[in-house]
């Protein structure tokens, strides 16, 4: 028999309390690192990154890491890809609402997933607070090598009507919309579609383009030639599996971020769509920054 709501409440408060108590501070930068030292115990870490993005590197992994993702605003998705390096590991979302782990878990750690080798990326929103991830590391004898466990993470504000309306990713960009991704995006292209493979396995579509210039990209290695004498640049996009892009023929204007080592489309419109807007922007003195 479960113990009563009342004492299992206090049971859920002791457990945070311990294990705040026992907790120890690491990672104050949006890439960091935790290894274990000979002679400690075993023990959580309370990690806490400053950062939207980053990557937490496990080397020697013992006890536990608490990753608290809290990036200061209340609407948000995070987004993760978790590697396990000789050894596999067990990744827990820790509940904070006592009602939720009254009704529907005996504990407060919900198994999301187990990982050996490299995980899908795998993405929560939430609406209000943290989200809280737990990682436990698990070795087998038979395990051999250095084990390690990299942590790669991505957070995105999220407009609040992403929640009445799951198909907001899917819409249109309006004309404020996509000067600002044209003023700040990871990577502006002018390209043409080549393909267009829908993956249910990771919820994403992956447009191949063939690109006639790059306006702008965070990093010099986001595209490449499928050969010496190749005209255009290539280069793979993703989307939201859900928004069933389809192909069509034209040239387009793609904006959008680098995330966990993926090209995500923020905004696209026509080559000629995208010019009118300019025009309008300049005439008006609305264009958000000077053009490349």
């Amino acid at each position: 028999m479960s113990p009563p709501h009342w004492l299992q409440y206090i049971l859920l408060s002791f457990y945070c309390v311990f294990w705040t108590v026992i907790a120890q501070q690491y990672c104050d930068q949006c890439d960091c690192s935790i290894s274990e030292n000979i002679g400690e115990g075993r023990g959580v870490r309370n990690v806490k990154p400053p950062c939207v993005e980053g990557k937490i590197t496990w080397v020697s992994p013992y006890g536990a890491v608490r990753i608290e993702l809290n990036p200061g605003f209340p609407d948000f998705e995070a987004c993760f890809i978790v590697e396990a390096k000789n050894l596999r590991a067990q990744v827990s979302q820790e509940l904070t609402d006592y009602k939720l782990v009254l009704n529907e878990h005996p504990s407060s750690l919900k198994p999301l997933i187990t990982v050996s080798g490299r995980t899908q990326e795998y993405c929560m929103n939430s609406k209000s607070g943290p989200i809280i991830l737990f990682v436990e590391p698990e070795r087998n004898i038979q395990d051999a090598g250095l084990p390690k466990i990299v942590f790669q993470y991505d957070i995105t504000r999220k407009n609040s009507i992403f929640y009445f309306n799951p198909m907001e990713d899917c819409r249109p960009c309006t004309e404020r919309e996509l000067i600002r991704a044209y003023c700040s995006s990871d990577f502006v292209i002018r390209a043409s579609v080549e393909n267009i493979i829908h993956k249910d396995t990771n919820k994403h579509s992956e447009i191949s383009v063939s690109i006639s210039r790059i306006v702008r990209q965070k990093n010099q290695d986001l595209f490449y030639r499928t050969s010496r004498n190749s005209p255009n640049l290539q280069g793979k996009l993703h989307t939201p599996r859900k928004c069933d892009i389809s192909r069509t023929i034209g040239d387009y204007l793609f904006t959008g971020r680098l995330r966990l080592g993926q090209l995500h489309v923020t905004c696209a419109a026509y080559i000629k769509e995208w010019e009118n807007i300019l025009h309008r922007a300049l005439e008006l003195g609305t264009m958000e920054c000077s053009l490349d």
